[in-house]
C-alpha cells in the first residue's frame, strides 16, 4: 500500500528550497526514505544542462528535488528493486517530469554509458550504508537491500562511477561519517579525487552522523574540508505530511 507524502519544504538552516510543491508516493510498511536525501540535495550545487545519473534511486526523490530546481538537467534513475522503481515511475508521471527523468529498473552493475546516451556528467546517490555482516539483517528484504550491501557495496559503487562517468564528471553522495575512510580508499582507486567533505551532525556535541562527499573523475586537486553543518532539529527542514 502506498502512502502519499506532499513535500512543502522551507529555505532553512541547510539553505534548502524548492520552487514548487512535489507530490511522492512511498510505500507504507517497506523502504521509506529519511531526511538524506534531502541533505545531499541541499549540497549539491545549481546544475545547468547536465545529465544526472541516480543511483539507487528507490521512490525517485532525489531525481524529483533536483529535477525540481533544475529545469534544464537530464536525469537517470537506476533502481535495482522493481517495487520501488515502479513507485518511482508512478511519482515521476504524477509530476509530469516524465519527459527528462527516466527511471531504470535494474542492476548498476549491469549498465553501460550506451544505456544512458552516453558517459554522464554527474553522479548522484544515497547507496546503501551498512556493511552486509555488520548488525542484524532487516527481515524485510526491501528494507534490507536498501540499508545493508546486500546488492552493491561502497567498492562496486565507485567502480561505477568511474565506468559511466564522464572526465572530470562529479559524484556527489551523502554517507555515514564513520565510513569516511572506506569512501576514501574507494575513490582514489578509481581516480575519483574528493573535492569537498562536510561533517554534518544531527546534534551539538555528538559525533558526526553523516559526511557529504564530492569527487572528481581523473583530476587531482586539494579537497576542501568544508564547515560543518549542525542541525540541531530535523524539523528545521520541515516535511508536512497530508
Amino acid at each position: 500500500m502506498l502512502k502519499p507524502l506532499d513535500l512543502k519544504l522551507q529555505k532553512s538552516t541547510t539553505d534548502f528550497s524548492l520552487s514548487k510543491n512535489l507530490k511522492i508516493d512511498q510505500e507504507k510498511n517497506g523502504y521509506r526514505f529519511s531526511m538524506d536525501p534531502f541533505l545531499l540535495c541541499s549540497e549539491i550545487p545549481c546544475l545547468k544542462k547536465k545529465t544526472i545519473l541516480d543511483i539507487g534511486c528507490g521512490s525517485g526523490v532525489i531525481s524529483l528535488v533536483l529535477k525540481s530546481k533544475n529545469p534544464h538537467i537530464k536525469v537517470y534513475g537506476v533502481e535495482i528493486q522493481k517495487e520501488l522503481a515502479d513507485i518511482a515511475v508512478k511519482n515521476v508521471l504524477k509530476n509530469s517530469m516524465e519527459h527528462d527523468i527516466t527511471i531504470i529498473c535494474n542492476d548498476i552493475k549491469n549498465i553501460n554509458p550506451t544505456d544512458l546516451n552516453g558517459k554522464i556528467d554527474i553522479i548522484v546517490s544515497n547507496p546503501p550504508y551498512k556493511k552486509q555482516k555488520s548488525g542484524r539483517i532487516c527481515p524485510d528484504r526491501q528494507k534490507a537491500i536498501a540499508k545493508h550491501e546486500i546488492m552493491l557495496n561502497i567498492e562496486d559503487f565507485f567502480i561505477c562511477c568511474k565506468r559511466l562517468l564522464q572526465n572530470s564528471g562529479k559524484v556527489y553522495l551523502i554517507f555515514p561519517a564513520e565510513r569516511i575512510s572506506d569512501i576514501l580508499i574507494n575513490m582514489e582507486k578509481n581516480n575519483i579525487k574528493p573535492a569537498l567533505i562536510k561533517f554534518i551532525y544531527t546534534k551539538k556535541k555528538q559525533n558526526a552522523k553523516l559526511v557529504f562527499v564530492s569527487g572528481i573523475k581523473n583530476r587531482s586537486q586539494q579537497p576542501l574540508i568544508a564547515p560543518p553543518l549542525i542541525i540541531d532539529q530535523l524539523g528545521k527542514t520541515r516535511i508536512n505530511k497530508s
